[in-house]
C-alpha cells in the first residue's frame, strides 16, 4: 500500500524512485500511508540525526573518551571536514523540522527532492569520515593520554 500512494505522489511532486529511497532511508516500513511524505521525511531526518552523534566529538571539542580517542587519531583537515559535515547535517535536520511544523505535503515533497539531491555526495563523505574514525580503535592508546581519557 505504501508504494501505491507514493507512485502517486512521485508523480505528483517528481520525487525520487521509491526503490532507492526505501534502500537509504527503510520507507517501505512505514505502517500507514497518511501523511506519507512527512513520515518518510521524519525517517531521513531519523537517519541524519543518528549520524551526527558520532561527528559531535569534532564540534564539541575531545572530553567523552570516545572524541578522544577517535578525534584524537585523525588530522586537522579529517576534523574540519567532520564538522562541516555536522554542519550541513544539522541545517538539513533543521530544515527537517521546520517544514514538519508547517505540515505542508508540498514542503515535505520539496526537501525530499532537494535532500536527496544533496544526499549522495554527503553519504561518501560521511563514510570516509566514519571509516576514519572506525579506525582510531585498532590504534594504540598513548600512555599518557590515558588519564585524559578516563579521567
Amino acid at each position: 500500500m505504501i508504494k501505491e500512494t507514493y507512485s502517486k505522489l512521485k508523480t505528483k511532486y517528481s520525487l525520487p524512485p521509491f526503490d532507492e529511497l526505501n534502500n537509504e532511508f527503510e520507507i517501505s516500513l512505514i505502517e500507514k500511508d497518511d501523511f506519507l511524505l512527512r513520515e518518510i521525511r521524519r525517517k531521513i531526518t531519523d537517519k541524519l540525526g543518528n549520524v551526527c552523534g558520532p561527528l559531535e566529538g569534532a564540534v564539541g571539542g575531545e572530553t567523552h573518551p570516545m572524541a578522544v580517542i577517535e578525534f584524537g587519531n585523525i588530522s586537522d583537515s579529517e576534523i574540519k571536514k567532520s564538522m562541516e559535515i555536522y554542519k550541513k547535517l544539522m541545517y538539513l535536520i533543521r530544515q527537517s523540522q521546520e517544514v514538519g511544523i508547517l505540515a505542508d505535503e508540498k514542503k515535505d515533497a520539496e526537501f525530499i527532492k532537494e535532500f536527496f539531491k544533496q544526499w549522495p555526495l554527503l553519504k561518501a563523505d560521511i563514510a570516509k569520515i566514519f571509516s576514519k574514525l572506525k579506525e582510531s580503535w585498532k590504534k594504540e592508546v598513548d600512555e599518557k593520554d590515558d588519564s585524559n581519557i578516563f579521567g
